[in-house]
């Protein structure tokens, strides 16, 4: 596959090499007794035909120079390689940026997740200086704290049913201080 498209680039490079002005080959007569290939007399097909067969010494000639197909066969790589470090730094940045959205939306909901935590804490410690069974009340507080903590680690799924039974506790606490 990456033959293909290396054959590819290599056709597209050379169509920009005959358009591009100011490209100099080092080879500009050619070798002694090499053909010369005129670009100009050949459809895209069998230039690129050509392209596939020729020896890296073959000149190639256009309306802008000369080249040898080793040149062209040369900035087809050079090109493929550019092309293929721009994606995978393109990929490098995507993947950051996901990373950094994911990061702000675990940071907001941490942070509401705390600003719950603490309206249910202050409940609690209101509901808890008005009389009623201390060891009711008791039993309460300890299953909240446990939630607490078991709610800092816990999966989305369990602290959704862990703020289900916190909201529970909260209800009985309000019953209790009524």
């Amino acid at each position: 596959m990456r033959v293909r498209g290396c054959q590819r680039i290599v056709g597209t490079v050379l169509s920009a090499l005959t358009l591009s002005a100011g490209v100099s080959s080092a080879t500009a007569g050619g070798p002694p007794g090499s053909q010369i290939i005129r670009v100009d007399t050949l459809t895209k097909r069998q230039f690129d035909q050509q392209l596939k067969v020729l020896p890296e010494s073959a000149v190639i000639e256009s309306k802008r120079g000369r080249f040898t197909v080793g040149e062209i066969r040369a900035k087809g790589v050079q090109k493929g390689r550019e092309i293929e470090a721009k994606s995978q730094a393109g990929d490098a940045q995507m993947q950051a940026k996901f990373q950094a959205h994911l990061a702000r939306i675990e940071q907001q909901r941490q942070a509401k997740l705390e600003v719950a935590r603490a309206k249910a804490m202050a409940e609690f410690t209101r509901l808890s200086l008005t009389p009623a069974a201390p060891a009711q009340r008791e039993m309460i507080q300890q299953e909240a704290a446990q939630l607490s903590q078991r709610s800092k680690t816990a999966s989305p799924a369990e602290r959704a049913r862990i703020e289900e039974r916190a909201g529970q506790l909260l209800q009985q606490l309000q019953r209790m201080g009524q």
